[in-house]
């Protein structure tokens, strides 16, 4: 997954999925990259892809990034990496997929990190989050597919914009199309 993003000023938006446990892409899943994830500049997934087949079409979107999550050994041990950095319009950028249990992941994925980064995108937990440490946004799109804790499926629909500027929106999913 070495594909590079652009890095220019202009307004590029960007799909932040995480959780997709999937085996195969399936009707619902081909059904969400359709109408949600194949039109972005950018596609992220912060892990627990679970399958070959689902990382293989994921892979079709031409500037496509991934980190293993916990439930994705076999990836992981055949290149995915555990953690990644990207520039994207000017900011830096950090993805991860998570560990633990604990309210305070965020903050730990952040500061796995270290000082300078602007957006630090992760998973894990299945339920969203969007916080502020300092001048870091830490982001979890919550799971696409099996969220947790009650709440609906998700993503997120990230802008970024001239001078640095940017805006988070969570896209609840329906549970079936």
């Amino acid at each position: 997954m070495e594909k590079n993003p652009p890095t220019n000023s202009q307004i590029l938006r960007v799909a932040v999925i995480s959780d997709s446990h999937l085996e195969d892409p399936s009707e619902w899943f081909s059904t969400l990259y359709g109408r949600h994830l194949a039109e972005a500049d950018v596609l992220l997934h912060c892990g627990d892809i679970t399958g070959w087949q689902v990382l293989h079409f994921l892979d079709a979107h031409p500037r496509f990034h991934a980190v293993a999550g916990n439930m994705d050994t076999h990836l992981y041990h055949a290149g995915l990496p555990g953690k990644l950095e990207l520039e994207l319009n000017g900011l830096r950028v950090g993805i991860a997929h998570g560990w633990g249990f604990g309210y305070e992941l965020a903050r730990e994925v952040v500061a796995s990190f270290g000082p300078g980064f602007d957006l630090v995108f992760f998973g894990h937990t299945h339920i969203y989050e969007c916080t502020r440490f300092g001048n870091t946004t830490a982001l979890n799109p919550g799971s696409c597919r099996a969220p947790r804790g009650g709440t609906e499926p998700s993503f997120a629909l990230v802008t970024l914009g001239p001078e640095r500027s940017l805006a988070v929106e969570r896209i609840v999913l329906p549970r079936k199309w």
